[in-house]
């Protein structure tokens, strides 16, 4: 009986990719959520700015681009810049924030970590890195 080492070795990453995108997907999704939960909605333009890029797929073009967005607030129109598309590493993936002042809000209400915090517990067995 042959053993096919390269095969399997290929069929595991290629489930491994699989599972990383999913999680970083729901990861995204529940950002997303939370922003909204939050009240940290104005223009809608953080909430529309966080992206996924993985192993199997990337929303970077999804999200909006940098222009004038009408506040809910009543205070015209609000310039917001997105920042350039980040890339990951092979067999990992980044959930990023691309309103340039998406890292203030994280800090005045976690929506992206608790996130994070939120979809692993979740998940037996998988295990949260910071880079």
């Amino acid at each position: 009986m042959a053993f096919y080492t390269k095969r399997v070795m290929q069929a595991a990453q290629a489930a491994a990719d699989d599972a990383v995108t999913a999680l970083a997907f729901q990861v995204e999704g529940q950002a997303k959520i939370n922003v909204r939960e939050n009240g940290q909605i104005d223009t809608g333009f953080m909430l529309n700015s966080i992206y996924t890029v993985a192993p199997e797929g990337n929303t970077y073009r999804q999200a909006w681009s940098t222009g004038d967005y009408d506040s809910t607030k009543g205070e015209g129109a609000q310039h917001r810049e997105l920042g350039g598309e980040m890339s990951a590493r092979e067999h990992m993936a980044l959930v990023v924030v691309g309103a340039e002042y998406g890292l203030f809000q994280e800090t005045v209400n976690s929506f992206l970590y608790r996130a994070l915090d939120m979809v692993s517990a979740d998940s037996p067995g998988v295990t949260v890195r910071q880079m």
